[in-house]
């Protein structure tokens, strides 16, 4: 597991009520949101600073990590 800072830019949906969902949505590609906050708006569009939880998992099955191990 790798604890990782990352950032993300939503666009803010008509529909303020689902912006929280948007976020989530947008973080969870990138692994396990653990914390995060808006930290900008520009242009409709909310600026996300997050920290996340990523898998340090191998591609594949599992069953050989050193072949599908990715290089860092």
């Amino acid at each position: 597991m790798n604890i990782q800072f990352t950032t993300v830019q939503v666009p803010i949906p008509p529909n303020a009520l689902t912006l929280f969902q948007e976020i989530e949505g947008q973080l969870s590609l990138q692994g396990e949101p653990l914390r995060w906050a808006i930290t900008g708006v520009e242009d409709g569009v909310a600026l996300i600073e997050a920290v996340v939880l990523q898998s340090s998992t191998p591609a594949g099955d599992g069953l050989y990590p050193s072949a599908f191990a990715e290089q860092e």
